[in-house]
């Protein structure tokens, strides 16, 4: 699976939607920037972050994907605890300001949208606080 990247109707002026499965229409994340030039960069960065990174697809039933919809909202603020071996993975590459859409926001809801320290980390991971 290979994310792609493309401009959305939003509340916030530069937003962009990475879309990761091609497969359901729902499987993307909104984020936004506050320019053209910063959606443009992290754009790029994030282009950059799956290289040498192993990317795996899993196929599933209608109903296995809806349950598994449904279980992504629910576990949504939840977060993933590293490990203290782990640490310097975690790391940024690239660090700035980044609005997100909450997962199941409307885009064009302004209170829908939360601005967030995002990073790129060294293991190509997407992290934000």
């Amino acid at each position: 699976a290979k994310a792609t990247f493309e401009p959305m109707d939003a509340a916030r002026p530069f937003a962009f939607r990475c879309i990761v499965s091609e497969e359901r229409e729902g499987d993307f994340f909104g984020l936004a920037a506050e320019s053209q030039e910063e959606m443009d960069e992290w754009i790029t960065h994030l282009k950059g972050a799956g290289k040498n990174q192993m990317l795996a697809t899993f196929r599933l039933g209608e109903g296995m994907a809806a349950e598994l919809q449904a279980f992504r909202i629910t576990v949504m603020n939840r977060r993933q605890k590293v490990a203290d071996n782990n640490k310097d993975q975690f790391e940024p590459k690239f660090k700035a300001k980044l609005w997100k859409l909450k997962g199941d926001g409307d885009s064009m809801r302004e209170g829908d949208w939360f601005e967030r320290d995002m990073w790129i980390a060294k293991n190509g991971s997407l992290v934000y606080f």
